[in-house]
């Protein structure tokens, strides 16, 4: 089955519900592909801190009542525009109560293969189907990719990982580790 549309967005964490929401407003047809939240709530370690502060953390949305000021208030919690700090459970949270109010429409699926032919893009997605678009959004975030330092690229898994392929430092109990880099994921671990 083949559909289509003006615009994909490819990814359903913050940027892609924040893109929705201004495509909507704009009257441009498009779907987004992808789990709402997912690497956030997935593969980010449990009870890590944002490092950014509760005013700089909200989804953007073209009308108001969207901020993470606006959740807090509707959940009945106290907020701070600094100095909240904002656990990744409570950012999901957010996250996925804008994309229950403002992105409606997500198809959970993955994109397998995307290639452009007579000026539109045809995407094959993991579930078998098929969508022609005449724009593509990658709003991918961090997830997708990690690098090693090139030193390490030839050692095989398991001996040496990415903190993007897991969320839950539990792997790491009872093992010896050397962390290499001291990006915003690792430190979180550290806390």
């Amino acid at each position: 089955m083949i559909s289509s549309t003006d615009t994909v967005i490819v990814g359903a964490g913050p940027y892609g519900l924040s893109t929705s929401a201004y495509l909507t407003e704009a009257g441009v047809p498009h779907q987004v592909l992808g789990l709402p939240m997912h690497a956030w709530k997935n593969f980010t370690p449990p009870g890590m801190l944002l490092r950014s502060e509760a005013f700089a953390s909200n989804l953007y949305a073209p009308w108001g009542g969207y901020t993470v000021e606006d959740w807090c208030r509707r959940n009945h919690i106290e907020y701070k525009p600094v100095g909240l700090h904002l656990p990744v459970e409570m950012f999901v949270d957010y996250g996925q109560w804008f994309q229950s109010e403002l992105v409606g429409h997500i198809r959970p699926v993955e994109v397998a293969d995307m290639c452009r032919k007579d000026g539109y893009f045809r995407l094959g997605l993991s579930d078998g189907s098929s969508l022609v678009a005449r724009r593509v959004v990658l709003s991918l975030g961090l997830k997708s990719f990690g690098q090693a330092p090139s030193a390490l690229r030839s050692v095989p898994k398991p001996y040496v990982l990415h903190s993007g392929d897991f969320g839950n430092p539990m792997w790491s109990k009872g093992k010896e580790i050397i962390i290499v880099g001291g990006g915003s994921r690792r430190s979180g671990w550290l806390r």
